[in-house]
């Protein structure tokens, strides 16, 4: 989307580069927002606490390889901190002085220390759910992948663990949907609090639906 953006190669300067990148944003997810591009780019080099966060470099098609990463260098004169992700597939260092680090699998030992002490001594059914799911597929264990252990600890303090990862990532969106982080108390009336529910699960699906469509969709009443 970048590249295509950029009808004339890549930015010159870092304002330009900050500019392309939000443009590029709101074109990927179709949000029709009214954002003042230009003064938004200031304020990103005026913020060192802020940060931007490109993720999927390995996503990046071949030929369009080398204009991203022409264009992830320019940030390297902005003050605010710039986090790149790719998995290890695809891979090439971007810039020779950036740090890189590396998230390798997790052991079953810390899988199951790190959901011993989630649940604690609260919760042991909860803990014996979970750790009957990380148990269940050896080395392609749920626990393997950190962000995955932590949806498989989510889940299992509501109820059984789907072993399948596309059953788990449904019954997780349908646990964040239905607010339970929140808790029994801040939930409010059942009806108004499911009617919510449907609202939320509605604008997600539309949602998905137009970034798998790349943004050639538009989305309706999406307050």
């Amino acid at each position: 989307v970048a590249a295509a953006l950029a009808e004339h190669g890549t930015p010159d300067g870092v304002g330009e580069t900050l500019e392309l990148l939000v443009k590029t944003c709101l074109h990927s997810l179709n949000v029709d927002i009214d954002l003042d591009v230009e003064e938004y780019a200031r304020l990103l080099r005026s913020r060192p606490d802020a940060l931007i966060v490109l993720d999927g470099l390995d996503e990046v098609p071949e030929l369009q390889r080398d204009f991203v990463e022409r264009l992830i260098r320019k940030l390297d004169y902005v003050p605010t901190r710039v986090l790149v992700s790719s998995r290890h597939a695809g891979y090439r260092k971007v810039h020779r002085d950036w740090p890189e680090f590396s998230v390798d699998k997790i052991s079953h030992k810390r899988a199951t220390q790190f959901l011993n002490e989630w649940f604690g001594t609260e919760n042991a059914d909860g803990l014996e759910r979970a750790l009957t799911a990380i148990d269940a597929q050896g080395e392609a264990s749920l626990g393997s992948v950190p962000v995955l252990l932590g949806i498989v600890a989510r889940v299992a303090e509501r109820g059984d663990v789907p072993t399948a990862r596309g059953d788990l990532y449904s019954r997780y969106l349908d646990l964040f949907l239905q607010q339970e982080w929140r808790g029994d108390s801040n939930k409010g009336d059942a009806h108004a609090h499911a009617a919510q529910v449907q609202k939320r699960v509605s604008f997600v699906r539309r949602l998905a639906w137009s970034m798998a469509l790349g943004g050639r969709s538009t989305l309706v009443g999406s307050t």
